[in-house]
């Protein structure tokens, strides 16, 4: 059994497995952007309508994630793995961007792009565990709000979202980290 079913309250004892399960599972491994699913969680029918939301989010497309950023996400090179197409706009993204899947976040008109070249690496900033191995995330998205604030519009292994600048360090261009990385 998979670990994320380990926990007995989080799933059900059975259930029969329908088409819409296998392809939930299937955009699971292949679109970073999914959420977990498996039929047997207790929520799956409502997972399943988050993995039909999360896939129409981007309709916009997809694309092969070349080997050098899914070793960066943390994934082996050989694994197959689909990106959003979300590429830099050159202004604020605005509601619109972000419900037509081409932006993650918008500060509602009060942002600007933030002088990064996109796309871009950064390292999620950790607990402090000692254990804790560092998690890098990909940048496609970067402005600056009135205050001066940066968020990020990052992909990391578990998903897409926005972070504020002060929850990710060693910021560079993807080229230069991927040349660091060498």
């Amino acid at each position: 059994m998979p670990d994320y079913l380990a926990d007995p309250k989080a799933r059900r004892e059975e259930a029969a497995e329908r088409a819409c399960d296998q392809a939930a599972k299937k955009l699971g491994e292949l679109l970073i952007s999914m959420p977990l699913y498996h039929p047997l969680f207790k929520d799956a029918d409502k997972r399943l309508e988050v993995t039909k939301s999360a896939f129409d989010r981007f309709g916009g497309g997809y694309r092969k994630a070349p080997w050098q950023v899914r070793e960066l996400l943390g994934f082996p090179p050989w694994h197959q793995l689909y990106l959003p197409e979300i590429s830099a706009l050159g202004r604020a993204a605005t509601a619109d961007d972000v419900k037509a899947g081409k932006a993650i976040f918008h500060l509602d008109g009060k942002g600007k792009p933030a002088e990064l070249k996109l796309p871009a690496a950064g390292t999620l900033k950790g607990t402090g565990a000692k254990d804790e191995r560092p998690r890098r995330v990909l940048i496609v998205q970067a402005e600056v709000d009135g205050d001066g604030a940066v968020t990020y519009g990052v992909i990391a292994k578990d998903g897409i979202r926005a972070l504020s600048a002060k929850e990710v360090t060693d910021v560079k261009p993807l080229a230069e980290a991927l040349k660091d990385d060498d």
